[in-house]
């Protein structure tokens, strides 16, 4: 019987032999074959025997490789002998190669699979050509005996010469077992002499591992006259060890009577290092999938066959030992949603040529549990390209899968909450610039107040001289035009309160930087005290920023409010704006942090006592502030330097103790130039050519001073005068038959409001021309805006003099009349 090698589940066919230089310098051939004796794999010293490539072998039959007669010899006698017995030791045949004839001893050596079942043969060629002649050289010398005592010694002579030139260990032995003779070659490698290994001194070369093993396998085989083969370590003269493959055959008389053993050593040192190394990584191999959790599989294309290893039956949730499934077993494993993709696209992916395959599915073990496997294979071809087998691997991937659905999970939540966060934020923000507001508000009120009693002394002042001045024209025009300057002082800072209170999100606009440092300079001028000079250093024609009007100027007055509290009431402070280029240079750093562009620089410098290093680092702090407890909320800064960053510039303080401070605040440009200003309106000539005297208008005011005062003057221009003093008395009038040509309301009044007032009236007049007086903004003012921007009104803010009203009616029913005229 001979040696069985067991495979590790999973081969189909007996394992490829592993070419490499040692395997394929090995002075003996080796093949592999099928069990129906089919060629699976060759290496290089038989291929070049033959003189023929691997494709060309593989699928051969061994007879295809022989002579014509050893093909005889082998289809009678060696292969009905391995059908009917499966066993096969040396026999010697004639190889067919590429220089003619060359005698070959085979030597066969069963391999099973896992199951013990017979899944092919390994196949040691050796070159008999020498030992072929040694053969028929010692027949002859046989028959020479026979002829004479000479003949022989002259055959003893040649068979020594042949022995002696074999590049190799060359032996005999008597009847009885003892060595007779060793060539040369041996006392050159072992570096021992004749004397020591002749007679039963042999195993003295051997590994004292090997010694008994070789020992009591010779003298088995001196009973019973069978050939000799075991491999052995013999000593070399350095003292290393190589493995030889020692092997002899008995010669017998024309009687059968033993005459002695023929042997040789064949050094197969390399090819066993060899073997053990694929022998080692293959279980290195099994080492790393069994601790890296990677199953393999071989499926046949031709059969559906799957062949799993241990850790792919772990992973698919099968029984130990379940290595092979057919098409239907291996089928059901699948996800039914899965299934008809995954083999179509093996069917489909093999017939296209494809190299291999990835992929991901789902699988079902036998108790339910799916999981998720990820399968990564390559597609085994033949030498015309039909694919016949799939090899890969497995990864079991359903916790990763698991991690990624909770990383999704958990980044939409984290969305959710920035989301919900920033919200937060912005609404803060918007806090802090109300409270900002009604802080410069506070800040304001002392000085706003003394302009607004200014403005009372002037108007109370004029009206009570024109009152005692009724013959002196000259003396009450003068006087009554001081009123209206006055009058007009106290709108203009009412304006400015009214863009103070604004609430909402920036609205950016053109901002004239020239203009609004002069308004600036009418507000502070009056409001930061006599002990503070106000100066404004800006050229004319400085390009427009981009910005909220409302916003910058509450941060200025808070800046200037800042400046004058670090001046303690008397300094100089500055306003200036001035526009900057700020350039591409990679690695700089920009004042501010600002980008790469142009911008308008508006700064607020003071000469108070400054900041040292230490506050200034602080200062833009949210709630960080140096005043005392209850007279500052720390937010000026903050809010100054949030609000010029989110309009696109940025913010930047320099100071130092002694020295004052210079707060910057950089804009970007508007794009285009600001709107040019309205030229004054002329003279208007009523609608139709008939003058202001055939007008009639409708005044609702509940105010009663301001109802007069603007009857008055409608009156001086020459209007006719309908006066209510509220909604329901207005639409009172309309519905008794009044005629109106023009409606004028007040937007906020007791009951009902102007919007309110102008819709009904329109209702019942469709035509009715009318305009909305409003005094301050609030949202109602909001929405009056955007009906007087769709026609249905027009929206004038007070105060508004006589005669700018008149002039505004006039323009309001040229209109009417110029639409009345159109066609269609």
């Amino acid at each position: 019987m001979p040696d069985v090698e067991r495979l590790p589940p999973g081969h189909a066919d007996p394992p490829p032999t592993t070419v490499n230089e040692l395997y394929d310098a090995a002075p003996v051939g080796y093949l592999t074959t099928r069990p129906d004796g089919t060629i699976a794999s060759a290496n290089g010293t038989l291929l070049g025997w033959l003189g023929a490539g691997g494709d060309e072998l593989r699928g051969k039959r061994l007879q295809d490789i022989v002579t014509a007669g050893a093909r005889i010899f082998y289809e009678t006698h060696c292969a009905p002998l391995l059908q009917s017995e499966g066993t096969l030791r040396q026999i010697a045949l004639d190889l067919r190669g590429s220089q003619g004839r060359r005698p070959a001893l085979f030597d066969w050596r069963r391999i099973d699979g896992a199951d013990g079942a017979l899944i092919g043969y390994r196949v040691l060629v050796v070159d008999a050509t020498e030992r072929r002649a040694y053969e028929r050289e010692l027949v002859a010398e046989r028959e020479r005996a026979r002829q004479g005592a000479a003949a022989l010694r002259d055959s003893e002579a040649r068979f020594r010469a042949m022995a002696e030139a074999v590049p190799g260990a060359v032996f005999t032995c008597d009847a009885s077992g003892r060595a007779t003779y060793y060539n040369n070659w041996v006392l050159d490698f072992t570096g021992l002499s004749a004397d020591a290994l002749l007679g039963d001194g042999w195993p003295s070369m051997l590994h004292p591992e090997d010694r008994d093993r070789a020992i009591a396998a010779w003298a088995a085989v001196t009973r019973s006259g069978d050939p000799y083969e075991v491999e052995y370590r013999i000593r070399r003269r350095d003292g290393a060890y190589r493995w030889f493959l020692g092997r002899s055959i008995p010669a017998r008389d024309s009687k059968g009577r033993l005459l002695g053993w023929y042997g040789t050593c064949t050094d197969v040192h390399d090819l066993k290092t060899a073997k053990e190394d694929l022998t080692e990584s293959e279980a290195l191999l099994r080492m790393v999938q069994e601790a890296g959790g990677v199953g393999g599989f071989v499926r046949d294309l031709r059969t559906g066959e799957v062949t799993l290893s241990a850790v792919d039956q772990r992973i698919f949730g099968l029984p130990p030992g379940t290595s092979r499934l057919d098409r239907e077993a291996w089928s059901a494993l699948l996800h039914p949603e899965d299934r008809n993709r995954v083999l179509l696209e093996i069917e489909t992916l093999a017939a296209a040529g494809a190299t291999g395959r990835q992929s991901e599915y789902r699988i079902v073990h036998p108790d339910g549990t799916v999981r998720f496997v990820e399968a990564q294979a390559r597609f085994v071809r033949d030498a015309q390209g039909r694919a016949l087998r799939c090899v890969g691997v497995h990864l079991d991937v359903t916790e990763r899968r698991q991690r990624e659905a909770e990383l999704r999970s958990l980044n939409e939540a984290l969305e959710t909450r920035v989301q919900e966060e920033v919200a937060a934020r912005e609404a803060a923000q918007a806090h802090l610039a109300h409270a900002q507001r009604m802080e410069a508000l506070g800040q304001l009120a002392g000085g706003i107040a003394h302009d607004f009693n200014n403005v009372i002394q002037a108007v109370q002042g004029g009206a009570a001289l024109i009152e005692r001045r009724p013959g002196d024209p000259d003396g009450v025009r003068r006087l009554a035009r001081m009123v209206s300057e006055a009058a007009g002082r106290g709108a203009s800072v009412t304006r400015r309160l009214l863009a103070f209170s604004r609430r909402g999100d920036l609205h950016t606009e053109a901002v004239n930087p020239v203009a609004l440092l002069a308004g600036m300079h009418e507000v502070l001028v009056h409001t930061l005290g006599t002990g503070i000079g106000v100066r404004v250093e800006a050229a004319r024609g400085l390009p427009p920023l981009l910005a909220d009007k409302g916003q910058l100027e509450t941060v200025l007055v808070n800046l200037a409010t800042n400046a004058r509290d670090a001046m303690a009431g008397n300094g100089q402070l500055t306003l200036a704006a001035a526009a900057e280029m700020v350039p591409h240079a990679p690695g700089a750093r920009h004042p501010a942090g600002l980008k790469a562009g142009s911008y308008l620089r508006l700064s607020v410098t003071d000469t108070g006592a400054g900041m040292p290093a230490a506050v200034l680092a602080r200062v833009t702090e949210p709630f960080f502030t140096t005043k005392e407890h209850g007279k500052g909320t720390g937010l000026g800064l903050a809010m100054a330097k949030g609000f010029a960053e989110q309009s696109g510039g940025g913010l930047q303080i320099v100071s130092a103790p002694g020295r004052g401070t210079t707060v910057s605040l950089w804009f970007p440009l508007a794009e285009g130039a600001l709107p040019a200003a309205a030229p004054p309106s002329a003279p208007t000539e009523m609608a139709g050519g008939r003058g202001r005297r055939g007008v009639r208008v409708l005044l609702v005011e509940d105010d009663a001073l301001v109802r007069e005062v603007t009857a008055e003057g409608l009156e001086a221009e020459g209007f006719a005068l309908l006066v209510a003093a509220d909604g329901a008395s207005a639409l009172a009038l309309l519905e008794e038959g009044e005629a109106a040509d023009v409606l004028i309301s007040d937007l906020s009044m007791p009951g009902m409001d102007g919007l309110t007032l102008i819709r009904e009236a329109q209702r019942r007049r469709p035509r009715l021309p009318a305009i909305l007086l409003t005094g301050f903004a609030t949202n109602a003012a909001e929405i009056a805006i955007g009906g007087a921007m769709s026609g249905a009104f027009t929206l004038l803010r007070k105060p508004i003099e006589g005669r700018a009203l008149a002039e505004r009616v006039a323009m309001l029913l040229e209109g009417v009349a110029a639409g009345e005229r159109r066609p269609g």
